[in-house]
């Protein structure tokens, strides 16, 4: 009986690692751009994801936030705001800096130049208009 018991168990037991699901909750950490960057939505006023975009980098400091549908087809902005406001900050809470700087549009999204106070780890925040629906991406934790 006690065998029959400890049998049980260990098959209940076991039933459960056989039922558990590989994937996870939420976006997917493996998400990487067509061009090697960090994957964000653009997101509206109501926070609804209207967009995809791709932070790209290069080696000496220029960034590229190209802007593709979310299907990963690039979007022509060339018809959108020829600007963007971005906003870099980085260091811990409290005693966080931020630095503010303007990125030009290229008909593929905005590129521009971090400015060299911005040390990693840092959140990017951009924001644009498109036919003037206000739009909004964020890159958190960028190296």
């Amino acid at each position: 009986m006690k065998f029959k018991m400890t049998l049980l168990a260990m098959t209940l037991g076991m039933s459960s690692v056989a039922l558990s699901h590989d994937g996870g909750h939420g976006p997917k950490m493996t998400d990487v751009g067509k061009f090697g960057g960090s994957l964000a939505d653009v997101k509206d006023k109501s926070s609804a994801s209207v967009y995809k975009s791709e932070l790209v980098k290069t080696s000496d400091g220029k960034i590229q936030v190209k802007i593709v549908d979310k299907s990963g087809k690039p979007i022509d902005s060339s018809s959108w705001d020829k600007s963007a406001s971005a906003s870099a900050s980085s260091g811990r809470k409290g005693s966080e800096k931020s630095s503010k700087f303007e990125l030009t549009n290229d008909g593929k999204g905005f590129v521009g130049t971090l400015p060299s106070d911005v040390k990693p780890p840092y959140t990017l925040k951009v924001s644009f208009s498109e036919k003037g629906n206000e739009l909004n991406v964020i890159f958190a934790n960028q190296e």
